[in-house]
């Protein structure tokens, strides 16, 4: 992606932010900006939450949608009161949402293990190893390498953990 297409996109996103704290559905601002559906709209609305320059404008917006959910709730309160099962269905759904909003739900455990240098050596030099004597599966990894890669030009490294330029012939070759 160029830079002009980075900036364009950047712009795109922020006009999202934009028209969601107006109010828009996530169905309107793909209708109005060309999104493919509703949920190109909502990627570009999180795109753009998460570039947000300053903690203040997503701030906003997290308070606008707090509001939001604050009137759906308070509207549903005669309805939840009366013991309506599916106003309470929707009171409960909502406040689910405004709990993740707000950061309230306690956070979801998860174990990482990291390695140690010498440990990530000794790992990427097995991983080479066996990948030299299995040059489809090294092929494979370069793909994928290449579709992952940011810029396009990823490097690649051969079984000493050498970098390789792809497009110079081998030794043999």
């Amino acid at each position: 992606m160029s830079e002009d297409d980075r900036r364009t996109r950047a712009e795109r996103d922020s006009l999202v932010l934009t028209l969601r704290r107006d109010g828009l559905t996530y169905e309107a601002i793909a209708a109005k900006l060309g999104y493919a559906s509703h949920t190109g709209a909502r990627g570009a609305y999180e795109r753009a939450l998460r570039r947000a320059v300053g903690r203040e404008l997503r701030a906003t917006m997290v308070a606008t949608e707090a509001a939001r959910l604050d009137a759906y709730l308070s509207a549903m309160a005669p309805y939840t009161a009366a013991g309506e099962v599916r106003a309470i269905t929707a009171a409960v759904a909502i406040s689910a949402r405004r709990s993740a909003l707000l950061g309230l739900d306690a956070p979801k455990r998860s174990e990482v293990e990291l390695l140690e240098s010498s440990q990530f050596v000794q790992f990427r030099d097995a991983v080479m190893s066996v990948l030299a004597r299995h040059p489809v599966a090294l092929e494979e990894l370069r793909a994928v390498l290449r579709t992952i890669a940011a810029d396009g030009s990823p490097t690649v490294m051969d079984a000493e953990g050498v970098a390789v330029d792809e497009d110079e012939p081998d030794d043999d070759g």
